[in-house]
């Protein structure tokens, strides 16, 4: 069985991106376009990493990120924020979710790909090949 990675983007360009730079990889890519949606598939699909927005309709990234890792049964779900967002370092402190790591701008790919990359290990997902 395929390892699953939830992505959590409102914008229909950037899930594109994200899907174009997973295409060589054999992960079973789910998606979500809100907060709400995103919950809903966490609880169905178990992902073994999400990449999450942060400015989402309904709930945004930092309020469903804190819900998941309220739950104690999905807590240990890494979560990346992937986002266009631009973020000061002190507002990056300050709402961020301490469980949450960033990688600002998907189409960076450098960036993206290391933190990713630290980030698998720990789900069991394998992204040297990413």
């Amino acid at each position: 069985m395929s390892k699953r990675i939830l992505v959590v983007e409102d914008q229909a360009d950037n899930r594109q991106i994200i899907r174009d730079m997973l295409a060589p990889t054999d992960y079973e890519i789910i998606e979500a376009e809100n907060g709400e949606q995103a919950l809903a598939a966490v609880a169905k699909q178990r992902p073994d990493l999400i990449l999450m927005d942060i400015q989402l309709p309904i709930m945004d990234g930092y309020e469903a990120t804190r819900r998941i890792k309220a739950d104690a049964s999905l807590r240990s779900i890494p979560i990346i924020a992937v986002t266009s967002y631009a973020l000061t370092a002190k507002d990056t402190r300050r709402e961020r979710p301490a469980a949450m790591t960033m990688c600002r701008n998907p189409s960076v790919h450098a960036n993206c790909w290391r933190k990713l990359g630290s980030t698998c290990p720990k789900s069991g997902i394998d992204c040297r090949g990413a």
